[in-house]
């Protein structure tokens, strides 16, 4: 089994990206629960997330607001004459999956580790970002188009932000890792 692996990488990737998702999924679906701290996990990177997705609104010169509705966020722009209503962030939508994902990915992906040391948070910081845009646009949607937010959040801005990771995983396969992944195709 061991020469096996040394002689197949892409079985030793798959082996540790799936050995790692599972270790993921079961800290954070059986282990935080049961020591009582996802919920709160969850909830302060759905504030980092909603103040973020805020923060763009207001560069752009929207008068957005935040508030907590149990274990959601709600980010909004606030509009004089009406209710304002806004897009709920929750444990689904903070980005704490796609952070997972991608480090995975990284991880388990042959590379030196010096690269993968400044590439995880920036990689991590840039899904941030792209969800934090995300979070602000779905804001404006849904102030100005509600009727189009459906059709947005469960399929535009999925294929913009997961795009975006494998982006990155690509970035990392071909650009960073080190590993020549072309093959000599000329014939002789």
């Amino acid at each position: 089994m061991k020469s096996f692996l040394q002689n197949n990488p892409l079985a030793r990737f798959l082996i540790i990206a799936l050995s790692t998702y599972v270790a993921w999924l079961i800290v954070y679906e059986a282990i935080m629960p049961e020591m009582k701290v996802k919920d709160d996990f969850d909830a302060r990177i759905s504030r980092i997330a909603a103040d973020s997705g805020s923060a763009v609104l207001n560069l752009f010169g929207f008068n957005s607001f935040r508030m907590e509705e149990g274990e959601y966020i709600i980010v909004g722009i606030h509009e004089e004459d009406s209710d304002s209503s806004g897009v709920h962030i929750g444990p689904q939508c903070n980005g704490v999956s796609l952070f997972a994902l991608f480090l995975i990915y990284v991880l388990a992906f042959p590379g030196p580790w010096k690269k993968k040391a400044w590439f995880i948070p920036l990689g991590v910081l840039a899904i941030h970002l792209i969800n934090s845009i995300r979070i602000a646009l779905l804001a404006y949607i849904q102030k100005d188009y509600p009727e189009y937010l459906d059709l947005n959040h469960n399929y535009t801005f999925q294929i913009i932000v997961y795009g975006f990771v494998f982006f990155l995983w690509y970035l990392w396969t071909s650009r960073l890792s080190g590993l020549n992944l072309q093959q000599n195709t000329s014939k002789d």
